[in-house]
């Protein structure tokens, strides 16, 4: 894991590709609106629009197909773990929604839903859908009472009434809305490490650091000291490649002197304890050093600084920026306008 991000952060700064050439200020502002679109609710096809898209950045910023597989496996591992915490601890079916006038169907009609059974309508008028938990039963009648001594979540109102769905489990149930909510979140930790690391792979400190001092600008006129910021952030961000560096030194001087980082979970404790401790030895001696160089070479961040290097706006990077915010304003107006795709409406039930 260490050697996978040392490679990150390293190596890829040699490359040049069409994200190398971008403009850092226009990539940093692009990202973030990828970062938000992660974030924002959305129907589960823009989910999957936008991993499509990050796999598309990924390529054309030239990472290795090693460094990808190693981020899947770690998401994959995040996504077992979590799921055996919440089918442990969530014992509730799926979702239940008043679906009546909230959303737009593209695609098909209620009609349709109804037909193909992922919906259903109460006699009082109430939309309303259900699915089995594996391992206990969803009983699939709406009550007007909620009755203290059993399982019941809210439905929707009707007349000014109150309509219940009655459920039970057992200690082993597994409810399709558990696998959901995980992958919900797996997803957005997914699309956060591959669109952060496309960034740091394809800038350099530099630009990283030109780059944070233009976004955050506006700030100066607030009297905060942008600058000191950004230097913060941009020696931080160049410090992980030299600290991952000297984990892996750390690691295998540690292997030689016998202790186990392969063992089980308490072996593998103890290991991290004995790796942490001289790491955070060796950032303190580190960040001491830096700070004696600088103040060696006279360093004042509220001086008025010329640059050495230019970053000039091209045709490419206005094409970079239309296309992402292209896609964010049309994801925007799907979430807006609550439009859904009849042929994944049951996804759509659980990432809006």
């Amino acid at each position: 894991m260490f050697a996978t991000y040392s490679k990150i952060f390293n190596n890829n700064y040699q490359q040049e590709g069409f994200l190398n050439k971008i403009n850092p200020t226009i990539k940093l502002i692009g990202i973030i609106f990828l970062l938000v679109l992660t974030f924002l609710p959305s129907m589960f096809l823009c989910k999957v629009i936008l991993i499509l898209f990050s796999i598309i950045l990924w390529k054309i910023s030239r990472n290795s197909l090693h460094n990808y597989c190693s981020i899947l496996k770690s998401c994959f591992i995040m996504f077992t773990i979590m799921l055996l915490v919440n089918w442990i601890t969530f014992k509730a079916p799926s979702c239940q929604f008043n679906f009546a006038n909230t959303k737009k169907i593209i695609g098909g009609s209620w009609e349709d839903l109804f037909n193909w059974g992922w919906i259903k309508k109460s006699d009082e008028g109430i939309y309303w859908w259900h699915s089995e938990i594996w391992g206990g039963n969803i009983f699939g009648n709406l009550v007007k009472k909620n009755d203290p001594n059993g399982n019941f979540l809210t439905v929707g109102s009707f007349n000014n009434q109150t309509f219940y769905l009655q459920y039970s489990s057992s200690w082993y149930a597994l409810s399709s809305q558990t696998i959901f909510i995980v992958l919900k979140i797996i997803i957005k930790i997914y699309l956060t490490i591959i669109f952060t690391t496309i960034l740091t792979s394809t800038s350099t400190p530099i630009q990283l650091t030109f780059a944070i001092e233009n976004v955050l600008k506006p700030l100066k006129y607030l009297k905060i000291p942008v600058n000191e910021i950004a230097m913060i952030i941009s020696i931080a961000i160049r410090f992980i490649p030299n600290l991952v560096d000297e984990a892996n030194k750390i690691k295998k001087s540690q292997t030689t002197r016998g202790v186990n980082f392969n063992g089980n979970i308490f072996t593998k404790s103890k290991a991290i304890i004995a790796l942490s401790i001289p790491m955070f030895s060796i950032a303190f001696r580190k960040a001491n050093d830096l700070a004696n160089a600088m103040e060696a070479r006279n360093y004042q961040p509220k001086q008025n600084r010329t640059r050495y290097r230019s970053f000039p706006v091209r045709r490419n990077d206005l094409l970079f920026l239309f296309l992402i915010l292209l896609l964010f304003a049309l994801m925007l107006y799907f979430y807006i306008a609550k439009i859904v795709f009849a042929p994944l409406f049951l996804l759509d039930c659980y990432f809006f």
